[in-house]
């Protein structure tokens, strides 16, 4: 048994090797292997029954799907999800997979849908204030996709018409550990300890909020230039010497005009 999963995962190496030669497809060394292959994505989701209160899309044929990039409430408020469900419905959805679809260990298929009419339904969903963008966005997406979330919470559309879903304060941050949000603020000072670049919002570090970067990564900014900006994040709040956004893109740190 140990070396039938030691050929397997030998094979599976070479298959990826061989994938992008174009000289042999995963589902063909899945079969020889005995191996399951990836799951595969519908070509084509015929209707979309609805949308459940977390967000999920339902198909008719009972399949779920999500739509990566995007971070939605983990309860959608009623208005939210009731406007998603017209935008889903009476439409022909085709399924635009990623290379390999992945699906959660909740059974959802994770990806983007097309219509005749829309050509990405997450930035439909985008456009509408449906959502926001979430940190794992494709980088090729990014800018877009930031710049319709704005557009959407200048005009009030969706979540954004609810003050409790606006970018928080800096110092609002603090009850918000363990949570995503989106923080917007003035840096108050720029740290480098390290390869960690540390934006300060606050005059004590060990209890304000604060933004980490990578500073190996090609910054496409000043670092000195921060201080006095107003800048915008998004992430998962944790606890290290306060709240703290750490920000593996530095795309995602937004600079705000003047």
């Amino acid at each position: 048994m140990k070396g039938r999963r030691l050929l397997t995962g030998t094979l599976w190496l070479f298959a990826i090797g061989f994938r992008f030669c174009g000289l042999v497809s995963i589902p063909d060394l899945a079969a020889a292997s005995g191996t399951p292959p990836p799951p595969a994505a519908p070509a084509v989701v015929l209707a979309l029954t609805g949308v459940d209160a977390t967000g999920r899309l339902q198909t008719a044929a009972g399949e779920q799907l999500c739509l990566s990039g995007l971070w939605q409430p983990p309860v959608l408020p009623r208005p939210i999800q009731e406007a998603l469900t017209r935008l889903v419905a009476e439409r022909r959805w085709q399924w635009k997979a990623t290379p390999i679809p992945f699906r959660d260990r909740y059974h959802c298929l994770w990806g983007d849908l097309s219509a005749a009419d829309i050509d990405s339904l997450a930035e439909a969903v985008l456009a509408q204030g449906l959502a926001a963008v979430h940190t794992l966005a494709p980088p090729a997406r990014l800018s877009r996709w930031l710049a319709l979330e704005q557009a959407a919470r200048q005009a009030g559309q969706g979540l954004w018409a609810d003050p409790r879903h606006a970018p928080r304060r800096p110092e609002e941050t603090r009850p918000l550990i363990g949570s995503f949000q989106i923080v917007q603020g003035t840096v108050q000072a720029v740290a480098r300890i390290r390869q960690q670049l540390y934006l300060n919002f606050g005059p004590d570090w060990r209890q304000d909020f604060t933004i980490r970067l990578s500073a190996r990564r090609t910054l496409p900014f000043t670092p000195a230039h921060l201080v006095g900006r107003e800048v915008r994040a998004r992430g998962w709040l944790v606890f290290a010497n306060g709240p703290l956004l750490s920000l593996d893109n530095p795309e995602f740190l937004e600079l705000l005009p003047p």
